[in-house]
């Protein structure tokens, strides 16, 4: 891992760790477990070499190989709630500090993924499936929530949005998928 990459990484986990302090999950967590939870399923999931690897050695784990080559999806995902759970007089200079310590990608998907209270959720939904990446975080998003005590309004809010991409042709992972029992 190079030590850019590092930092970079470092510096989001940071953030988060700032942003989410003293915020507490549904089942009474603290938040950053969250992302550090997202971070694992993203690796998991979308590390081809370790689908690769992992066909004849399951117990290989690439979590550090993984994020090292994906520093910026890395970052988005450590950093993806911190502009809707920060407070509003805070909004603009987290951006601020967004802006000038990573590159234009997590600043992009970070942006992409706040969902604007002006949206319907499948507006914003749709939105995101629209870059494959923030899609990516946002399906792993959903599923750690849903396994965060979600209400019935919240896992409802889900399946209908997923149901909602599908019939626009938006392909679904199958562990979202298996979860919402789609």
């Amino acid at each position: 891992m190079t030590t850019d990459k590092v930092d970079k990484i470092e510096r989001a986990r940071l953030l988060a760790m700032f942003i989410h302090l003293g915020e507490k999950r549904r089942n009474g967590e603290d938040y950053l477990v969250h992302p550090e939870r997202m971070v694992s399923k993203m690796q998991d999931t979308y590390s081809e070499d370790r689908k690769r690897r992992s066909a004849t050695d399951p117990n290989w784990r690439a979590t550090r190989e993984w994020i090292s080559n994906n520093g910026d999806l890395t970052c988005a995902t450590w950093l993806h709630d911190v502009l809707e759970n920060c407070k509003p007089e805070q909004r603009a200079a987290v951006f601020s500090t967004i802006q000038s310590f990573f590159p234009l990608k997590v600043e992009g998907l970070v942006f992409c993924l706040t969902h604007d209270n002006s949206q319907t959720y499948n507006e914003y939904i749709d939105s995101v499936s629209q870059y494959p990446d923030a899609f990516k975080i946002k399906c792993v998003d959903m599923f750690d929530n849903l396994t965060d005590n979600p209400t019935e309004k919240q896992t409802l809010k889900y399946r209908n949005a997923c149901i909602y991409l599908i019939t626009k042709g938006v392909e679904i992972p199958k562990f979202l998928k298996d979860e919402l029992e789609i």
